[in-house]
Order: C-alpha cells, then structure tokens, then sequence
C-alpha cells in the first residue's frame, strides 16, 4: 500500500502544480494557491488517513470519528470557518441499523425444531408465520419474458420455499438488464415482491451453493445494513416486506426427501406442493441500534461583496468499510486510500492552500467531506 499511496500524491502534486502554473497568467487567485500543494503535505495527510489506526473508517466507526475530528483541528487552525451545526465543522446524523436477533428467532421446520447459526438465520425484518409451505423455484417473475416462478402452485397464505444455483441469483434467461425497464410490481417482481403480491406470509430460501460454502460466515453476517435517522420517510422504499429465513442445504436435503422433485439436483425444477402438507413455524426478530456519526463541512467566504453569496461546493467522502473480520489473509483492515482517501486528502490541500492565500475566490467555497458513502451515499443525500 505505502508504494500506491506515494505514487498517487505524486500524481496529485503534479497535476495541480501544472494547472497552478498554466493559471497563474489568467491570476486566477485559487489556482494560483495550488502552488502552495505539495506531493510531502498530501502524503502526510494520506497516510494518517488510510492508516491502520483508522481502521478503514466505517460508518459508523471510531476510526471515522477519528478522522472527522483530524480535518476539523487542521481546518480550524488555517482559519477555515465551520459549516456544520450550531458553530462546528460536524454535520451530525444519527446511524440506523438493523440485526437479527438470534436469541429471538426460531424455525420449525416439518416438526423439526431447528438451530440458529446451524441450520439457519434470519433477515432483520420482525415477522413470524406458521403455514403450510409449497416450493417457488427461483421465485422471479418478469411479464414480458413470459417467466412467473409460482406459475401452477398456490402460494397464498403459504410459505414459499425458494432456491437458485445461479451466481447471480437470477434464473437462465433473464439478466439484471431486463430489470431496468417497465414497472416494479407489474411489468417485474423480485422473489420477495412476487410473493408478497401473491398472498404468501413467508419465506425460507434455501442457501445457494456460494452461500453454502460460506455458511459460517453467512450465518453470522445476519445484519439489514444502515439507514440514517430521518433521512427517507420510507426506508424500504416501498417495498414488501415477508419474514425471510435461510436454510442451509443439509436441511433442505432433508426437507425434498421423498418429493417427486428435487431442486438441489435439478435445476429446471418448478414450482410445486409438499407431499403431505409440510409446514413451517418461523418467527424472525430484528434489534435496532442507533449511533452518531457525521459529516464534516467548512467554508471560505468569497472577497467579492456581491459574488460571496454564491458557493463553489467540492466533496468527497471520507468513510470506506472498516474491518472486515472474514477478509482472506492477515490484513483484515480495508484502508481506503484511493476510496476515497485520495479524495479527501486533495480537498483538504485546497482548503489550507486557498485559507493561507492572501487573495480569495470571488465565490465563496463549501468543502465538504460525507460519511456513509459506502452504505449507499447516504451522507452526501
């Protein structure tokens, strides 16, 4: 990594020392500045950014924190104004996640009570039902494509068994492509969405070869990602929601034992009804926990008295993905540095060079640094 990261500041240093003396004639005054950038500053910056004491800056995380306040001491000693809430450099935001409380989810399976972690785990999402189950294949439906995976089987007020040996999840015939058209719900639906749309009250998805090989790991991994408190009125977007299960293929052995199909040796299988009414008791519970976290945001004003009422906004985002404690090897930090440290690190150069030159931007400038852009730009929104 220490090699990378020297020679991105290089290039950095480069790049605007070129563009600083190719606008030094046109005297435009933050151009002019980037003389002042150099390839030693955005290396120090760098490396403390992306090193392992930060711990790959998750959202949210310690690391982060500790980075956020990092540009905010510097940021105050060159002078740069706080842009955040009530007089800081903090844009503060509280992080939403969901977790599948192990303790409080159970699974029935055709009388057999089975094992949390062992044979299955849940979605984060609280539901519970108990119903007689029926096989949906891959559960897809895609009108124009003329593929309904619950075609011939009754799925309502059942719950719906679910498998697919793809790598991609989708059945033959169908890429994701075919989904960026028509309408969700009617001209498409995704497994969940098409049984909920039919009348199921729940799922069990029996594990994917991939996810198989992984179990120890899947299972475990039981978490709904992070949303930011307030920030959409709807989470979900809309979209159903069903008490989802996973079970792993040891169990669904079991389970099609008998059947006069098995989709674990035949991938064509379709759709159909247990043999003998099998059911399925399941109840899933989620857990919630919120944790602060923020962006960071400063400002320079503009010298001209009209033109400073206008802002010129430059963003990156400062988080990446933490650790990961199942990454392959020794090194299970994910640093970051060109996702986006690099990014980071060049807009605070511009901070301290446009704070420390003497002649300012007409504009006002807006620099902003956005956590949870990994978690699905939920900072930057």
């Amino acid at each position: 990594m220490k090699k990378n990261l020297l020679v991105l500041c290089l290039m950095l240093s480069f790049v605007l020392s070129g563009a600083a003396q190719t606008a030094t004639k046109k005297g435009s005054p933050a151009l002019k500045a980037a003389n002042d950038i150099t390839a030693k500053q955005l290396s120090d910056y760098l490396y403390f950014i992306a090193s392992d004491e930060m711990e790959g800056r998750d959202t949210p995380s310690r690391g982060l924190d500790t980075a956020a306040k990092f540009m905010a001491t510097l940021l105050s000693r060159w002078g740069v104004k706080p842009a955040g809430d009530n007089g800081t450099y903090f844009q503060r935001m509280w992080v939403v996640r969901k977790a599948t409380d192990s303790a409080a989810s159970s699974l029935v399976l055709n009388g057999q009570t089975l094992k949390y972690g062992e044979d299955f785990f849940g979605a984060p999402e609280d539901g519970a039902a108990n119903a007689p189950i029926v096989f949906g294949g891959h559960g897809w439906m895609h009108k124009a494509k003329g593929v309904d995976a619950f075609a011939g089987v009754d799925v309502k007020g059942k719950i719906v068994v679910l498998y697919t040996n793809t790598p991609n999840g989708l059945p033959a015939g169908l890429t994701f492509a075919d989904f960026q058209q028509g309408k969700q719900g009617e001209d498409w639906a995704t497994p969940v969405a098409n049984a909920a749309m039919k009348g199921a009250v729940g799922l069990i998805i029996v594990a994917s070869p991939r996810t198989q090989s992984n179990w120890a790991n899947a299972s475990r991994g039981t978490g709904g990602g992070v949303q930011i408190e307030n920030l959409r009125d709807n989470p979900t977007g809309g979209q159903p929601t069903l008490p989802i299960i996973t079970i792993n293929q040891n169990v669904a052995k079991s389970l099609f034992e008998g059947e006069s199909a098995n989709p674990l040796t035949n991938a064509d299988t379709k759709a159909f009804a247990f043999q003998g009414n099998k059911s399925a008791n399941m109840t899933v519970k989620g857990k919630t926990t919120k944790i602060p976290t923020q962006n960071v945001a400063a400002m320079i004003e503009g010298s001209d008295p009209v033109l400073k009422n206008e802002f010129v906004s430059i963003g990156a985002h400062y988080d990446h993905d933490g650790v990961r404690p199942n990454a392959p090897g020794e090194d299970k930090i994910w640093n970051g540095a060109d996702d986006d440290g690099s990014g980071t690190v060049a807009i605070l150069a511009m901070a301290e060079a446009l704070a420390k030159s003497p002649k300012k931007p007409k504009r006002s400038m807006l620099f902003l640094w956005w956590a949870a852009e990994e978690k699905g730009l939920l900072g930057s929104e």
